[in-house]
């Protein structure tokens, strides 16, 4: 018999589900186990273009990627993630402008693919993706436990937010407290700045 345990109620507790018929099977979001390669077939973790490679009973047809303007952020090394605190004026635009210049990919919280400023493949969290990227830059994220669960396997963490008492400090490597509509213009005419600088170096 199968168990998969899974997390419901925001993370915040598990339940055990019960598969009892065949045949069964069990999927994991990506980033949220490492694949361990083996022989053993009856145990081994596929990813999903091997599959083909498996004497199936199906049969794949054609697979269809959704195009969309971002680069994903499952498997990009630098995201940078817009939160309700950037759900105003321009600010997932100063977002893209400086993922454009760290070659970063763009995501956001629940809240901002609720008010359309991000599509479904960009969202992280527990109802999105999860991601591991060697940075993580969270922008007017305030650090629910829904959205934890989507970041915990990022290397490194620095979290913006003018709350100094928002609970994704606590989990964050770096914290700035301020006005995101301040510190991302500066952010981005530093980072010109010191490209620039390493350029005459």
């Amino acid at each position: 018999m199968l168990v998969s345990t899974r997390p419901t109620f925001g993370g915040k507790l598990t339940a055990n589900i019960l598969c009892k018929t065949f045949p069964q099977m069990a999927t994991v979001q990506e980033n949220v186990f490492k694949a361990i390669k083996t022989d053993n077939r009856a145990n081994a973790v596929f990813d999903w273009q091997d599959i083909g490679q498996i004497e199936l009973r199906t049969e794949i047809i054609k697979t269809i990627k959704k195009e969309h303007t971002s680069r994903d952020v499952a498997k990009s090394e630098i995201v940078i993630a817009g939160g309700l605190g950037a759900c105003k004026d321009n600010g997932f635009a100063l977002i893209y402008q400086l993922a454009q210049k760290m070659g970063a990919a763009v995501g956001g919280s629940r809240e901002a693919f609720e008010k359309s400023y991000i599509i479904k493949s960009q969202q992280i969290g527990q109802t999105g993706k999860t991601i591991a990227p060697k940075l993580y830059i969270a922008v007017g994220i305030s650090g629910a436990n829904q959205h934890l669960a989507g970041i915990k396997n990022c290397e490194k963490i620095i979290a913006i937010n003018n709350d100094v008492n928002a609970p994704i400090f606590k989990y964050a490597d770096i914290g700035i407290v301020g006005n995101l509509f301040e510190i991302l213009p500066d952010l981005i005419e530093k980072y010109d700045t010191v490209k620039i600088e390493e350029k005459n170096e």
